[in-house]
């Protein structure tokens, strides 16, 4: 077996001890790919007209003044218009 085998057995037994839930693998999963967040959202949400306006993994939103600040995954709004972050 060669150095570069060895190595991807290695990875191949890491991505088998991941969990689509787990953040590392949810990056992945998510990232750049709008159709699935929508699809899993509107599950979630139990909002079949929820549409994914914008995806951006971990994005901070500080807040000032002592109101808290969030990390938000994707943006989006239903067919009236409400916003859903």
């Amino acid at each position: 077996m060669t150095v570069t085998d060895k190595q991807h057995q290695e990875d191949l037994q890491r991505l088998r001890l991941l969990r689509p839930i787990d953040d590392d693998f949810m990056r992945c999963l998510f990232k750049d790919n709008i159709p699935l967040a929508e699809f899993v959202l509107r599950i979630i949400t139990d909002k079949p007209d929820l549409i994914i306006t914008g995806c951006e993994t971990q994005k901070d939103m500080k807040r000032l003044a002592g109101a808290r600040s969030i990390c938000l995954d994707a943006y989006g709004m239903d067919s009236v218009g409400k916003n859903m972050i």
